[in-house]
């Protein structure tokens, strides 16, 4: 996930209901924040799901896997069916909110 968004350096992950969720983050209390577990990595290959769902909340990239399109999209998720392409729409939904703020403005330009 490193390569995906370099720029967030903590990762999080939990299960509940059936599904598992994962997240990235700048630090670790924001993972916390949302009830995250803090983990070393996150290995996409090993979560299978028929959808996959991304969403900002707070800063964290979050990121959920269910066979259920509707639970996802009742729960903020933009719902897409290729884990690949969720995985970038989620970098996507950061960098719109953040990206002059956080990426660019801190090295003076």
């Amino acid at each position: 996930m490193k390569s995906i968004a370099p720029f967030l350096k903590k990762y999080g992950m939990k299960q509940e209901s059936g599904m598992t969720f994962f997240a990235l983050a700048e630090t670790q209390e924001e993972l916390e924040k949302l009830h995250y577990t803090l983990v070393d990595s996150i290995n996409k290959d090993s979560i299978h799901a028929a959808y996959f769902g991304a969403k900002l909340t707070e800063g964290v990239i979050c990121y959920a896997a269910s066979s259920d399109k509707e639970i996802l999209e009742q729960l903020g998720y933009d719902v897409l069916p290729n884990k690949e392409s969720i995985l970038h729409h989620g970098v996507y939904l950061w960098k719109k909110k953040y990206g002059y703020e956080k990426l660019v403005k801190p090295f003076g330009y």
